[in-house]
């Protein structure tokens, strides 16, 4: 039996500079666009100007928030002779893993979990010394989850208990001029999970007559992925330009009101037959057939 751990564990510090409204822009903004102000911080920097040198609305803001990441790591293999024909092998390996993330806004942060399993069972038989059987089954398992949220409490868009969603100002997620600040609120791609499982069974044959080695074998496996990867969960609402947002002037607004998570499937499968036959002590000749089929992908429902 064998056993293994690995830990992983950071804290960092990271640099950031977020274009935000200033103190002037925060002043003339309508009452309906006040709330939403405290998705920024309040800038610490000096003012954005215009290409004519004019006051532009944006400054810059300074802040080095936390991140934070965790990665367990452990694998397990048992090994277990019941005879001189009969052997059992398992292994069982995770990886699971949590980052806390900051945006370029402070106010914003992102959480995403990843897991990975993988788990194997083979049983190998010895009929005679020239013919041996291995069957294998395996397991594996593979999911994320992203997520993003913000320091501020503000009542959702969509309905109680979720946080508000993102806001655009200048229509990018790029530098667009003097019209674009930095987003605020969550990320347009929130509450995002995916899960993929895969189910394998295979079996190998191997028979050793003279000069030939005959190997034949067959694969099967089951695929199950599962997602719900719709944005705009929590909303999302765009303005042309600061000047319009301050003004509560709403250019887009978009959400999803009702998804429908999916659910892949997929069966593929295999089969081989090879002669490999021994020619002369430093020469041989291989000769197979390998046949692979799939059913396609299907939405379960």
């Amino acid at each position: 039996m064998f056993g293994n751990y690995e830990g992983y564990r950071q804290t960092l510090g990271v640099s950031n500079v977020a274009l935000v409204p200033d103190d002037t822009s925060r002043a003339s903004a309508v009452p309906s666009v006040q709330p939403l102000l405290a998705l920024w911080p309040v800038a610490n920097g000096p003012e954005i100007l215009t290409a004519t040198g004019a006051a532009s609305g944006i400054a810059k803001d300074f802040s080095s928030p936390e991140q934070s990441i965790r990665e367990d790591f452990g694998t397990v293999r048992i090994d277990q002779i019941f005879s001189n024909r009969d052997s059992l092998a398992g292994v069982y390996t995770i990886d699971d893993s949590q980052g806390h993330s900051p945006t370029t806004n402070p106010i914003t942060f992102a959480d995403i979990t990843l897991r990975s399993q993988v788990a194997s069972l083979s049983e190998t038989h010895v009929f005679s010394s020239r013919l041996v059987n291995k069957a294998i089954f395996g397991f594996s398992r593979g999911a994320f989850f992203f997520d993003s949220a913000t320091t501020v409490d503000l009542p959702g868009w969509v309905h109680k208990g979720l946080p508000v969603g993102a806001v655009v100002v200048g229509g990018g997620t790029t530098l667009n001029g003097a019209s674009q600040i930095t987003n605020g609120g969550t990320n347009a791609g929130s509450n995002l999970r995916a899960a993929r499982n895969l189910y394998t069974v295979s079996d190998q044959l191997s028979l050793t007559q003279g000069r030939h080695t005959f190997s034949f074998g067959a694969w099967l496996q089951r695929v199950q992925a599962n997602d719900s990867l719709v944005q705009n969960q929590y909303g999302q609402i765009s303005f042309t330009n600061l000047q319009t947002f301050l003004k509560g002037q709403v250019s887009t607004y978009t959400y999803a009101p009702a998804y429908t998570p999916l659910s892949w499937r997929s069966t593929q499968g295999a089969a081989y037959a090879e002669d490999a036959i021994k020619l002369k002590s430093n020469l041989e000749l291989r000769l197979g057939f390998r046949f692979e089929s799939t059913n396609g992908w299907n939405e379960a429902q």
